[in-house]
């Protein structure tokens, strides 16, 4: 499976799980409030009132659909639009489930939920700077096999790439800010138009590779391969 087709299945399972389980908790919650409680009721995790159970409560309806979320955002970090949909929904559904959990309340302990509307009140309001801000997340590519890949306007800023095999790949448009290829193959590979700032090439095998209109600035180069290497019209102020 992709990794595109990962994050979509496994948003989706996250999303009918917690549909169930709060339609579940709903429901026991309702006969709890009405009284329809009996000695001989079946114990579970949900009904039990030691400290552990009430917690582990908690982190099952409340937080971990958030959570699993926010790590599905860090593992998407590669593509920034993909980040910033899986933070929005981390904050979405926390919101939800933190509004749930006060309507859940009772009366009197509605009046002193205030921290908890404090709490969606700056969620909300930090979203937009989290989004635009969101940290990528270098990958390690280091002694990969990726011959003849479609890598096209992928964020990849830091990428480890050392001696990793990129023969005909095709990179064009991607961010590879300060990506190390040191010693890597890169032969007939397609740049065009990639952000290479401050990347490392040294010792590579640039031969035939494509680097036309490639922002190369302050890259280096040191003994690598560049023969009939197409460079036109590429910025390679400080290389």
């Amino acid at each position: 499976m992709s990794l595109q087709g990962f994050l979509i299945a496994s948003s989706l399972v996250l999303v009918v799980q917690a549909f169930y389980l709060h339609i579940f908790y709903d429901y026991w919650h309702e006969l709890e409030t009405l009284g329809a409680r009996h000695e001989g009721r079946i114990p579970t995790i949900f009904n039990l009132t030691q400290p552990a159970s009430r917690l582990a409560t908690e982190l099952v309806f409340y937080w971990w659909v958030p959570f699993t979320f926010l790590l599905l955002a860090f593992k998407a970090a590669v593509r920034a639009p993909w980040a910033a949909g899986f933070y929005t929904l981390a904050v979405l559904s926390l919101v939800a489930l933190i509004f749930m959990k006060i309507r859940r309340c009772s009366e009197v302990l509605r009046r002193r939920q205030w921290w908890r509307w404090l709490f969606i009140a700056c969620l909300i309001s930090s979203w937009p700077y989290v989004v635009s801000n969101f940290p990528p997340r270098p990958l390690d590519f280091s002694d990969a096999e990726l011959p003849n890949q479609r890598l096209i306007g992928l964020h990849l800023v830091e990428a480890n790439f050392q001696n990793a095999n990129l023969e005909r790949s095709d990179l064009r448009r991607s961010n590879l800010d300060g990506a190390n290829f040191r010693a890597a193959n890169l032969r007939s590979s397609r740049l065009d138009e990639t952000s290479l700032r401050g990347a490392l090439f040294d010792f590579a095998r640039l031969e035939r590779v494509s680097l036309s209109r490639a922002r190369l600035a302050g890259a280096s180069f040191h003994r690598s391969r560049l023969m009939e290497a197409d460079l036109g019209f590429s910025d390679l102020v400080g290389a």
